[in-house]
């Protein structure tokens, strides 16, 4: 990992002279190397010389981080809205390349203001993604926000997105099952897990798996149900590991939750 450029073949020196030996250090692998130069002449006193040579490689990556891993808009009255603002930094040695930012499901109330599109951050900089969201009826609202990246280690970093919009005094009584995804369980899961659901109305009814990447996956529903509450098992054949959106769909309402499968 040490090498010699010049100064190195022999040569006679003047009293009080000097002489340079350039060496170079030139490491394959991250971590810290050492080594001895040896200098043999013909002084009685001490006819070789040790120099201790030392040195680190360290590995030139981006590092991209969030600080934070949900936003939460907390309630907001229809026809209103809501931002929150997310720190996007590089803390990593090398220039990180944004290739995306974007929001899986973009008619789920939530869009980005600001901060969107391709951009590349310095080291130790970062940058800002505004976030509004702006609920069209009563009830819950999920979705996620991915930043894709050429960052190895996290190339799609996402970010779960939460907001309600509150019944209000003269909507009328709720009734008796809400509309949403519930209990998922397990989940994480390993071969299957059983997801529950409900429909305050009856009506044409979609439950769709997809990736991180808003690509449809799996169809698990697509019928038309009975208001109530409902349960379906996803199985794990032919799905790799990873996180997946769970989509239900019913008129206008619509809900997103994420599942993990390990295996």
């Amino acid at each position: 990992m040490f090498g010699i450029l010049a100064g190195g073949d022999p040569f006679n020196l003047e009293p009080q002279g000097a002489h340079e030996t350039v060496i170079a250090f030139a490491p394959n692998a991250e971590g810290e190397y050492r080594a001895v130069l040896k200098i043999a002449s013909n002084d009685p006193d001490e006819g070789v010389v040790e120099v201790p040579l030392i040195g680190t490689a360290i590995v030139l990556a981006p590092d991209i981080t969030a600080d934070a891993d949900t936003l939460d808009f907390g309630e907001v009255a229809v026809g209103d809205h809501s931002e929150r603002t997310l720190t996007i930094a590089n803390q990593g040695n090398q220039v990180l390349n944004i290739w995306s930012v974007s929001v899986v499901f973009d008619e789920l109330g939530f869009e980005i203001v600001s901060g969107g599109g391709q951009r590349q951050v310095m080291p130790d900089s970062s940058f800002q993604i505004v976030v509004r969201f702006t609920p069209n009826m009563e009830r819950e609202f999920t979705n996620i926000l991915t930043v894709s990246s050429d960052d190895e280690d996290t190339p799609t970093l996402e970010i779960a997105l939460m907001g309600v919009s509150p019944l209000s005094v003269n909507g009328g009584s709720a009734g008796p099952v809400e509309f949403g995804l519930g209990r998922i369980s397990p989940n994480p899961f390993n071969s299957r897990t059983m997801v529950d659901y409900g429909l305050r109305v009856p009506g044409t009814v979609s439950l769709r798996l997809y990736d991180t990447g808003g690509r449809l996956v799996r169809t698990l529903v697509n019928e038309r149900e009975a208001a109530g509450r409902h349960t379906v098992t996803i199985d794990a054949a032919g799905l790799g590991s990873g996180v997946y959106l769970l989509k239900l769909t019913a008129g206008r309402d619509a809900a997103v939750r994420k599942v993990v499968c390990v295996k």
